[in-house]
């Protein structure tokens, strides 16, 4: 815990806003670090390319990172880290400021990071532009991105080889202030959304909308008879609020008018 109130200077304040890094941590195999705190920082917590390599194998646990720039960067190549209960809090009122909370810069990055808090920022919550690197996340929840306006999204997979991986759909505490997207980019985002069982009556050309819930539009939906006559079920298109199936009997023939059984999930 770094005590950052040495002077209230706006001056000064405005000076480690921009210029401070709380921890740097190069070439470093297997450290653990536990309770962190960090306040009024450029960056809480940075994993960046040391001349003898980067960090390697690192636990990060329970850390808060307040109202600051990016609360973690990881700059340094070939990084390993997980990091666990994290809560981060950026500074969003000068949105000449843009950056994002988590943001991996570095190629070849393997980064799990579990049970995260991330709101406030004039960019994204999570940003991947680390050519080759993963990002795996679970319980992630996020609020207010893209203070700035810029187009950013909650979670974005910013390079074309870059990957990030949910365990469920992030839980929204606050959206975006100017309407972007939770997730998506270049990428690979993999998400599941959401799914359900209905019992509906297809209309007179045979197809059924689903309300679907997942506040983005899916990228894959399936869906499968869940009891009575089967059917095949191929889906026609997706939306932002619906999935629209086609039901068919064995012939091809377009199922009108009929009540039947489905299962369905849809992921991004």
């Amino acid at each position: 815990h770094f005590w950052p109130f040495w002077s209230i200077n706006e001056g000064v304040l405005d000076y480690q806003l921009k210029t401070t890094i709380g921890f740097k941590i190069g070439r470093c195999d297997n450290p653990v670090f536990d309770g962190l705190f960090t306040i009024g920082y450029f960056v809480g917590m940075e994993l960046y390319q040391a001349p003898l390599g980067s960090t390697a194998k690192a636990k990060i646990s329970n850390i808060d990172l307040d109202e600051g720039q990016t609360s973690v960067l990881v700059s340094g190549n070939n990084v390993s880290a997980a990091i666990t209960n994290m809560s981060s809090q950026g500074k969003f009122d000068d949105i000449s400021l843009v950056y994002s909370l988590l943001q991996i810069n570095g190629s070849g990055a393997d980064i799990a990071l579990t049970n995260a808090d991330l709101r406030f920022c004039t960019a994204n919550a999570i940003r991947n532009q680390g050519s080759g690197s993963i990002l795996n996340a679970s319980n992630v929840s996020i609020a207010a991105w893209n203070y700035s306006n810029a187009g950013y999204l909650g979670i974005e997979s910013a390079v074309s080889d870059a990957e990030i991986y949910l365990d469920k759909k992030p839980n929204i505490l606050v959206g975006s202030p100017h309407a972007t997207a939770f997730a998506g980019g270049v990428g690979t985002v993999k998400i599941p959304l959401t799914n359900g069982s209905e019992n509906i009556t297809t209309n007179g050309s045979g197809s059924i909308n689903i309300t679907h819930n997942a506040g983005i539009t899916p990228n894959v939906a399936f869906s499968n008879n869940a009891g009575g006559t089967s059917y095949f079920i191929n889906r026609v298109s997706l939306t932002s609020t619906l999935i629209v199936f086609q039901v068919t009997d064995s012939s091809g023939s377009a199922v009108a008018l009929t009540s039947i059984s489905l299962s369905w999930s849809c992921s991004f």
